[in-house]
């Protein structure tokens, strides 16, 4: 029987459960009898989140039908999503024999080319780059870098002048790059201004390269201004103090990038501006070029780790953090994160291990107490949670700007344990210093509501909120909620029907409008909406045992 045939009556959910005990049986041997299985193991590694072992079981898939165009295509995006740039090239090679090309792929025979000093292959590459969008960009950039490495260095810049407005800062860095390489060193310090001045934010890179300029002209008292302009900007960032010491010390300077680290930076910036397009895949298959090309860079392992964090494949980031090397200014920060990626993974135990490794080894610093703290609050260990925040605040001291944020966290556990008073003491002072805050203004006001107690404070709070999220459905919820215990049960009820549209799931919200209708005498309608409740939280035992007696007996006048 041919896949389509058997694949045709059977849901995705199905197939999964089919090809699971596969993924189990031939994960460690990848040795599957047939095309149709190892494609179907391709795709409950997928559902399972193991990208590396759907790459390998397409691979298999691919010896049995090397032919099909489309397969190509899904192993090479597969191979480029876990970093084997290797293997994605050589599919590349395939799928542009075939005259077929994926968004991507122009970009690996970019690469590949690059890192073989193969010109002729570097110009077929350019020629099937696209022109719109990031990647536009992207090529533009490419082509430029070809023209200077081609000795044309006057070709180089009227390609990048001749690009599409908005990216003059990405443009002016690399026009500054390229002139430093071509020895034309009053036009690259002009386009290194340019590129310094022509964003909203100074960018590391683009203070690497100039300082590092400078520091080669001999010029390391200009060099060491411009990397402490950086770190007043960016007062959490680790870069450049060595480079401030060395700088100033006349030390060796950082050799001058080439076309390979130049490619990679710009591959990492169009990652940056893929990610505000919410186009996390892509952005991370533009970094593992990136990697490839420049596989001791941390910058771009750091990044690495963030990306795939946000697109929940966390123990991969987890490997990505741990690719920093530990005596990179970035080592500190990734291990940081490597603590709650390890913790997303299921691995909490490392990840607890890894936190207070770091509290041992800098106790002075609030973040491991603060790492930990977050590790123990997602297991529901309120204790030990509530011992590692406020380690973290004595650390921090009054006058933190991290602070507030981290007494929002206390709070909510000291909340959650029954500690009201520390917790409310913890929101207010937060308040003071975060009082346009609509998580921390609705927060707070909810739990008073939920008190009964400071009602027309919670309301004031609560409507605070709302100016600044008019369309969330928990602060809406929040406002219902006060009404009610305001005693103004019909407001209640317009504004608990308007937070269950828009959370339609939320067991307590669809109880509070329960509550809302019994108090306004539509009494059908509110068991209706207890019933529901039942349905969608059958194992919140407090939540189940009220709303079973409010069905038994309703609600009397002193329930408010």
């Amino acid at each position: 029987m041919n896949c389509s045939r058997m694949c045709r009556g059977l849901s995705f959910a199905a197939l999964v459960v089919l090809a699971l005990a596969t993924v189990a049986g031939a994960r460690a041997t990848t040795d599957l009898v047939s095309m149709s299985g190892a494609y179907l193991a391709s795709r409950a590694a997928a559902y399972q989140g193991d990208m590396t072992a759907r790459a390998d079981f397409l691979s298999q898939a691919l010896e049995r039908l090397p032919g099909d165009v489309t397969l190509i295509g899904q192993t090479y995006k597969a191979m480029v999503s876990v970093g084997r740039i290797d293997e994605a090239a050589a599919l590349a090679r395939r799928l542009a024999e075939m005259n077929v090309a994926t968004e991507l792929s122009p970009v690996t025979l970019l690469v590949d080319a690059l890192a073989a000093d193969d010109a002729d292959a570097m110009d077929d590459a350019l020629s099937r780059l696209g022109s719109e969008g990031p990647l536009g960009t992207f090529a533009v950039i490419a082509r430029a870098w070809s023209a200077g490495q081609g000795g044309d260095h006057a070709r180089a810049l009227e390609i990048l002048d001749a690009a599409a407005p908005g990216t003059e800062p990405l443009l002016a860095y690399h026009a500054a790059l390229l002139g430093d390489v071509a020895g034309e060193t009053e036009g690259a310090e002009t386009a290194f201004s340019e590129a310094m001045e022509a964003g909203e934010t100074v960018t590391w890179e683009a203070t690497r390269a100039y300082g590092g300029f400078l520091e080669r002209l001999g010029r390391g008292e200009d060099a060491a201004l411009l990397y402490r302009r950086f770190m007043d900007i960016n007062p959490e960032s680790p870069w450049f103090e060595d480079a401030v010491a060395r700088a100033l010390a006349d030390g060796t300077p950082p050799d001058r990038p080439g076309m390979s680290q130049a490619i990679a930076d710009a591959l990492a910036e169009i990652a940056r501006q893929l990610l505000g397009e919410r186009r996390g895949v892509a952005a991370l298959a533009l970094l593992n070029h990136a990697a490839w090309l420049q596989p001791a860079d941390d910058r771009i392992h750091f990044m690495t780790g963030d990306v795939l964090s946000r697109l929940r494949r966390d123990a991969a980031s987890a490997a990505a953090y741990g690719r920093v090397a530990p005596d990179s200014p970035l080592a500190w920060n990734a291990r940081l994160r490597r603590v709650r990626s390890l913790n997303d993974a299921g691995l909490s135990e490392d990840a607890i291990a890894l936190g207070r490794s770091l509290a041992r080894e800098r106790p002075e610093s609030a973040d491991p107490f603060m790492t930990i703290g977050d590790v123990m609050r997602s297991h529901r260990r309120w204790d030990e949670a509530v011992e590692a925040y406020d380690e973290a605040l004595r650390l921090l001291g009054e006058g933190s700007h991290r602070r507030p944020d981290l007494l929002f966290d206390l709070g909510a556990v000291l909340e959650v344990t029954g500690q009201w008073e520390r917790a409310e003491q913890a929101f207010l002072e937060s308040l003071e210093s975060r009082p346009d805050d609509p998580w921390l203004l609705n927060y707070l006001g909810y739990s008073w509501a939920d008190r009964n107690e400071h009602l027309d404070e919670a309301l004031d709070l609560i409507e605070r909120a709302l100016e600044r999220t008019p369309d969330d459905g928990m602060v809406i919820d929040s406002l219902g909620w006060v009404l009610y215990r305001l005693g103004r049960y019909d407001e209640a009820v317009v504004e608990l029907e308007r937070a269950v549209s828009l959370e339609p799931a939320e067991p307590v919200i669809i109880d509070h409008l329960g509550d809302a209708y019994w108090k306004t005498g539509r009494h059908y309608e509110a068991r209706f909406q207890w019933r529901h409740v039942l349905t969608l939280a059958p194992d919140d035992e407090d939540l189940v045992d009220a709303v079973r007696h409010k069905l038994e007996a309703g609600l009397d006048d002193s329930d408010r």
